[in-house]
């Protein structure tokens, strides 16, 4: 992922804005994690967070893999 060559050409489908407590099941999943608590503790760990990690905003994408390198 951060190495000079690509490894993927990637579509991007959908961009949103997502509260991170309005995940669900299905989206953790989605991202590899067992369930939301899981992530959510993934995406709090080393963070200095200003509110609860519920409350945190991020932008959301999905994609299509057009081509593996």
């Amino acid at each position: 992922m951060t190495g000079e060559r690509p490894f993927a050409k990637l579509l991007i489908t959908r961009v949103w804005k997502q509260r991170l407590g309005d995940m669900t099941e299905a989206e953790a999943q989605a991202e590899g994690y067992p369930s939301v608590a899981a992530f959510l503790d993934q995406f709090a760990e080393g963070r200095r967070l200003d509110k609860p990690v519920e409350e945190m905003e991020v932008y959301a994408l999905e994609f299509r893999l057009l081509e593996a390198y």
